[in-house]
């Protein structure tokens, strides 16, 4: 269990925000979250598909290349 001291005018705004969704707001702010953390995932999982990419440029870059002149 995890309690939460928050400001008033955010804790309004949250039960405001979980009534317009039709959830509870335990249940609004696990979504919340939920949302947060896929994102954050997401954006180290293009992180990391991103920093593959560029080691594979950077090896097609650096490659030696033997080509024959006639």
């Amino acid at each position: 269990m995890i309690t939460l001291n928050l400001d008033p005018e955010l804790e309004n705004k949250i039960q405001q925000n979980a009534k317009l969704n039709g959830l509870s707001v335990e249940k609004y702010i696990q979504s919340l979250i939920e949302k947060s953390l896929e994102i954050k995932d997401k954006r180290q999982s293009d992180s990391l598909e991103y920093e593959a990419w560029e080691e594979k440029l950077n090896q097609f870059v650096n490659r030696s290349v033997d080509v024959n002149i006639i």
